[in-house]
């Protein structure tokens, strides 16, 4: 997907990014009207890209960080 597309999604999906219940197969595998199929994977390469743009971190500096040290670029 384009980066627009993605950012269009993450939109959709901003005010539920801390919830603790979802549907894993939908996010990753069916979608809905919410969310193309494969849109976790797709919005998963999207926002690491972003963090390494962000941080100048190479994929192994940034590999352990947390998953709050990502939310600069929510």
């Amino acid at each position: 997907r384009s980066d627009e597309e993605n950012e269009r999604i993450l939109n959709k999906l901003r005010g539920n990014l801390d919830d603790k219940n979802y549907d894993y197969n939908t996010i990753f595998f069916t979608g809905n009207d919410k969310l193309p199929r494969w849109s976790g994977y797709s919005l998963g390469y999207y926002l690491v890209k972003k963090y390494l743009e962000k941080t100048h971190k190479t994929i192994e500096e940034a590999f352990a960080d947390k998953y709050k040290d990502f939310r600069i670029v929510l």
